[in-house]
């Protein structure tokens, strides 16, 4: 039997008339092939709050799923326009299809056309006029494994794996480990906010987690902070590599202690060892049931009036001078707190004071 021909025209209207529904919550590979496409479709609704205040409710916001696997890009969320009446932030999320197997997104390249690139990006400000505080958007990663490494050790302009900046940038991560084998793990600067629940940060070059900048948020809870701070981690593998990392700390080290110091660092293509677990700059962070462990430097370091709570912490072996917790200058401690905290290590007078709060030291130096 054979088939009649259809005249050509009928077929031309026929393709042009198809209309695909794409879901508004798009799955990876199966809707699009990358993520970034999927998250130019998916739709962003205002985020609210829990009745508790507690969190962000992502319940209701457009969501990327993923099927398990490793996905090799770079992921790039900006922040729309604040609108008159906004109560609230554009939200999107990204998470695994399927928790029990989660999924990888991966930026891990030595191209220098991606030098000091992050892995993941938040942001609210334009890059070039830093401008857009009229701008917000709220980014929920669930289940989510972020691996990092790139070219370049520049640590102020990229070179982490997650990065949260600007005002009303706001993300929230659940059930995530992230890497970065070049760099930090986790920045946040600039007025942005971060919520952290039972997530690991471990094996960056950097620090693990640093928060900056006044106006800056954190609340860490049920994570792990672990094994940060060593320098470049490919380096590491091999005699020549880690007598590179040896070089490189030598130099950083004259160079700061010379004349020049703080203005003419050396551009090398690798971060030495010596930072901390955490680094809070001039910013707000609340930790609670979280290990601290094994990072380089001190486990936590507050600097420049900023605020630290801990509470029912895990700190112990993080090999800086001894030192699990730092806070730059004495009149600072009685504005941090820590409750129920297991610490591990050897204490100054500042460090001490900080744990009892409420005797105060009378002795002189």
């Amino acid at each position: 039997m054979s088939m009649i021909p259809l005249p050509e025209p009928f077929l031309e209207s026929a393709l042009t008339n198809i209309s695909y529904n794409l879901p508004s919550n798009p799955c990876v590979p199966m809707d699009f092939e990358t993520i970034d496409a999927a998250l130019a479709h998916c739709s962003r609704t205002p985020m609210k709050m829990l009745e508790d205040d507690s969190e962000y409710d992502y319940s209701a916001t457009g969501t990327v799923c993923l099927l398990p696997g490793v996905y090799k890009e770079r992921i790039v969320v900006k922040g729309e326009v604040w609108g008159v009446g906004s109560t609230g932030n554009k939200a999107v999320s990204i998470r695994a299809c399927f928790p029990q197997h989660g999924a990888t997104i991966m930026h891990y390249t030595d191209s220098q056309d991606a030098k000091n690139q992050p892995c993941v990006s938040v942001s609210t400000r334009d890059a070039e006029t830093f401008e857009g505080v009229q701008k917000g958007i709220s980014v929920n990663l669930s289940h989510l494994a972020l691996v990092h490494s790139t070219s370049g050790s520049d640590l102020w302009g990229g070179n982490t794996a997650v990065i949260v900046d600007g005002a009303r940038a706001q993300v929230t991560m659940n059930s995530c480990v992230v890497q970065s084998h070049s760099g930090r793990g986790i920045v946040v600067t600039n007025q942005a906010q971060l919520q952290m629940s039972e997530s690991t940060v471990c094996d960056c070059a950097a620090t693990g987690f640093y928060l900056g900048d006044w106006g800056s948020r954190a609340h860490v809870t049920g994570c792990n902070i672990v094994r940060n701070g060593f320098g470049s981690r490919k380096k590491l593998a091999s005699d020549e590599g880690r007598q590179e990392l040896d070089y490189v700390l030598t130099e950083w080290t004259r160079l700061r202690a010379g004349p020049n110091a703080g203005v003419s660092d050396a551009q090398f293509d690798v971060v030495p060892p010596g930072h901390s677990g955490i680094f809070i700059e001039g910013a707000m962070c609340w930790i609670e049931n979280t290990l601290i462990a094994s990072n380089c430097l001190t486990g936590t370091s507050v600097v420049r009036n900023g605020f630290l709570s801990l509470s029912g912490c895990d700190i112990t072996q993080n090999t800086g001078n001894g030192h699990p917790i730092s806070i730059e200058d004495e009149h600072d401690v009685g504005n941090n707190r820590l409750q129920g905290a297991r610490i591990r290590g050897v204490f100054s007078k500042v460090q001490c004071a900080m744990i009892t709060p409420t005797r105060k030291n009378t002795r002189k130096n």
